[in-house]
């Protein structure tokens, strides 16, 4: 069944005055999209009426736990704001994330272009508004899939490494999808090598960049042997090189991706 997954990371100092009030401010933006509910526990009951004004005083909380969010209608959205490192039983570097999923019945919303186009803006102003290093958004079924295949793999008594996750966004990109955001520091270090790809281009407030790798995220294919077969990926994976990408043939540890070091020299919220 279709969902999106909203996927992002970010090196920025949340604590920081108005770092946080900045994400609310993305979210408020679009009415259609706003989260009804933000809450530090589970139920999430506590209903706002801005996000910006919630979330201005809210990075205290992040010392404590995760900052949920949800809205139940239209689409439904239910995510998290995390921030591990702040945390004395996580590791110092983590990154901290922003993660949001839609609800299994949203599919026809989203099938409608204006809609589907709200939710891609969205993601361009949470990027620029979270100070995001990298992130992505598509079908949850993209995935699953690709964790099937790494699976299937070890299956048949072969090597495969770990599936794309925070160990491997240390050295490789987890793969291509509908929306992908390389934060300022990927822009840096891989310069015209992402020029010209993709459906589509939109630079965020904080210098990264979003990149449509198709039309629409209605592109899943449960024929598909290997995820490397979508034949939209073959430009990323040409210009930035196969080896850039998590796949379950990958052999090279090699680093291919910004340290946290270059995320945060080039964070405007650091």
């Amino acid at each position: 069944m279709f969902r999106l997954e909203l996927d992002l990371y970010s090196f920025a100092d949340l604590r920081r005055p108005r770092v946080l009030a900045r994400v609310g401010r993305a979210f408020d933006e679009d009415p259609r999209l706003r989260p009804e509910r933000i809450d530090v526990r589970e139920p999430v009951r506590n209903t706002v009426a801005s996000a910006e004004a919630y979330l201005s005083d809210a990075a205290h909380f992040l010392a404590n736990g995760d900052i949920l969010f949800e809205r139940r209608r239209d689409p439904n959205l239910a995510g998290e704001l995390s921030a591990p490192s702040y945390h004395q039983d996580e590791p110092a570097d983590s990154p901290h994330r922003l993660h949001s999923d839609t609800g299994d019945g949203d599919e026809a919303w989203f099938r409608d272009a204006a809609n589907l186009e709200a939710f891609a803006r969205l993601f361009v102003r949470l990027a620029g508004a979270f100070d995001g290093s990298y992130g992505f958004v598509a079908d949850h079924q993209m995935a699953r899939q690709q964790a099937g295949e790494f699976v299937r793999t070890r299956m048949a008594k072969r090597f495969a490494p770990a599936p794309p996750g925070p160990e491997s966004d240390l050295h490789s990109v987890r793969d291509v999808y509908w929306l992908n955001y390389f934060g300022p520091a990927y822009v840096e270090l891989w310069g015209g090598r992402l020029s010209g790809l993709g459906f589509r281009q939109e630079q965020t407030a904080n210098g990264g960049v979003v990149v449509w790798a198709t039309e629409t995220p209605f592109v899943f294919d449960d024929a598909i042997g290997s995820v490397t077969e979508y034949q939209w990926k073959k430009p990323f994976y040409d210009a930035l090189g196969m080896e850039t990408f998590v796949n379950a043939l990958k052999t090279s540890w090699d680093r291919r991706v910004p340290t946290r070091s270059d995320h945060i020299r080039l964070s405007s919220a650091s």
